[in-house]
């Protein structure tokens, strides 16, 4: 996905087109890095800690509320 769709040609442009936020993976530590096998996918793995990290970003920074079953203090 970067190497095709390059995060300044799209994913900028449509943060700036639509005038909402975005979380980009590139600008956390804990969702940078990961290693998608065919350049789309994580990892089945790779896509759980993904998605840990990610649920605890929108929490976090963007104010979101889960359920209890999946708030951060219950993700290991």
């Amino acid at each position: 996905e970067i190497a095709v769709y390059p995060r300044e040609k799209y994913w900028d442009p449509l943060l700036a087109y639509t005038h909402m936020p975005g979380i980009h993976f590139e600008d956390h530590p804990e969702t940078a890095g990961f290693i998608c096998p065919e350049w789309s996918h994580l990892n089945p793995a790779d896509a759980i800690v993904f998605t840990k990290a990610f649920i605890k970003l929108l929490v976090n920074e963007k104010g979101w509320k889960f359920p209890k079953a999946i708030s951060p203090g219950n993700i290991n």
